[in-house]
This record gives structure tokens, sequence and C-alpha cells, in this order.
């Protein structure tokens, strides 16, 4: 299946770090039945250094229910279903997928919308258990190897989870969609 929208840099990234994706038993908080009105519109994403470069970027249109992703003459189209999920947990925003590996668990990316851009943070966990902070928030269980690497499952506690992301992430380095028009 499809990986989830403008976060396959994220993948690449995280793949070249000692980051992984956290593999979560739940998506947090609240389904919502579509995305919020704050989200939609029109963005763009630069992967490079060249800023007058079209084919630098990926231009993401996000609607009621799912978002396109064009990047050069292809088109991926995203919508929202049982294995992906746009929530509400307390004042945060969540969207998750079905991780690709392990079809049990997600894996979650908390936006947070901004008057000319939406930050996007992933929830990541260290692969080394000693430095691994999400499980000082949310207990956690070996779950073997995949044959690259050993994972980790963690319970999703809404509370938690909201911690981790206030106490860890937030104000870190993001990534960040830039809006280029609202959609009304």
């Amino acid at each position: 299946m499809k990986n989830i929208l403008f976060i396959f840099s994220i993948i690449f990234i995280t793949a070249l770090s000692s980051c992984s994706m956290a593999k979560l038993d739940k998506y947090p908080g609240t389904k919502l039945d579509s995305i919020p009105t704050e989200f939609r519109g029109q963005y763009y994403f630069k992967l490079g250094t060249n800023s007058k470069d079209p084919k630098d970027s990926v231009y993401i249109v996000i609607s009621k229910s799912g978002w396109k992703q064009i990047e050069n003459k292809r088109k991926d189209e995203f919508n929202l279903s049982s294995d992906l999920v746009f929530s509400k947990v307390d004042k945060y925003f969540v969207i998750s997928n079905k991780d690709e590996n392990a079809k049990n668990y997600w894996n979650s990316w908390v936006i947070i919308p901004k008057r000319k851009s939406v930050e996007i943070y992933p929830i990541v966990t260290i692969k080394h258990p000693n430095a691994d902070k999400l499980s000082l928030y949310l207990s956690h269980q070996f779950g073997g190897m995949n044959g690259i690497d050993s994972m980790y499952y963690y319970k999703t506690e809404d509370i938690g989870f909201i911690k981790y992301f206030e106490k860890e992430i937030k104000g870190s380095k993001t990534f960040e969609i830039i809006r280029i028009k609202e959609q009304k």
C-alpha cells in the first residue's frame, strides 16, 4: 500500500538516522470524519535546495476527504480510510496510517496548522532502547526482528502521547509544507 502523503521524505531521513517511525497499537485520539477546514488548501514542499526549479518541489492539495500529491508528472491520491486516519487528541491533530511491514500497528504524525504553513512532526523512536524517550511515556514491548531491525511496539495512551509530544518533540526541528492557497 502507498505510504502517507508528503512523508516519503521523512522515511528517507529516518532511514539514514538512528530513528525509525514508532509502531503504535492504535491511532491516538478520536477519529474525525473529514479533514478540518484549517488544513484544506494548496501547499508545496521543497525537496532540495534549488528554489527556482519546479521539479524540486512536491505540490499538495488537501481537501475534506484526503489529499493529492503532485511531483513532476506523477500524481498520487490519498483518501481517508480505515488504514489512513485523521484524528484529534486533546488540542492536537494527528495523521496515522497502518505500518507497511507490521499491519496491526500504526505510524503517526502530529500536524499543526499555522497561518501560512502546516508543521509535521513524525512520532519516532530511537533504535537503541536506552535512548528511547518514547518509552518513558508509553509502555512498550519487544516485537522481534523483521530481518533488518529490532521492532518495539507501543501501547497508545492519549495522555502519554500528549506528554511525549509536548516535552520531547514540539518546538524541535520539523517538516513544513508551505501554503499557496486556502480552500474555501
